[in-house]
Formats: C-alpha cells, sequence, structure tokens
C-alpha cells in the first residue's frame, strides 16, 4: 500500500495505535499473541526509513494482516477500556 503527502499528525496516529495497543493488552484488554506486534513494529520501521528517502509511506503487504488484527483488537479495546487507562498513554 503506497500513501504519499500524509500529515505529520495522522502518521503519527497511526503508529501509536498499535502502541497504544500493545500497553492496553499488557494492562488486561486483549489476548492477541506478543508476536504480532514485532512484524507491525519492523513494518512501520521500513515504512518510516523508506519515508525518509523517498518521500512514499509504503507498508509492505506481508505486514497487512498484523496491522488488521492490531486494529481489530485497537478497536475492541477501545470499547471496554476505562478513558483514564487510553488517554494515560497521550500525556
Amino acid at each position: 500500500m503506497i500513501v504519499r503527502d500524509r500529515s505529520p499528525c495522522l502518521r503519527r496516529c497511526e503508529r501509536l495505535s498499535w502502541v497504544v495497543a500493545w500497553f492496553l493488552q499488557q494492562a488486561g484488554y486483549g489476548d492477541e499473541p506478543m508476536a504480532l506486534y514485532k512484524p507491525a513494529e519492523y513494518a512501520v520501521e521500513a515504512a518510516l526509513t523508506l519515508a525518509h528517502e523517498s518521500g512514499e509511506w509504503l507498508l509492505a503487504d506481508e505486514a497487512l494482516p498484523a496491522f488488521k488484527k492490531l486494529l481489530a483488537l485497537h478497536d475492541s479495546q477501545l470499547a471496554v477500556a476505562p478513558l483514564h487507562k487510553v488517554t494515560l498513554f497521550f500525556s
């Protein structure tokens, strides 16, 4: 997936969603295997490197299933986690 000219705020929010998902899971909200997070982290780092070099934001196709699972997890976490747990990571 190639995306050009993403705003810095949007890029930060996209990256934070799976990071917050990890912390919320550590707090007891979710049960995805921890091994799911590492490919997502590597894919984000590779996308950032490519973006700095070429100006293109490219998320590897093989990373998409992990991101889909993590975004679904994060969505379900937001439905049940108390607001103070979620906002803890943004202060």
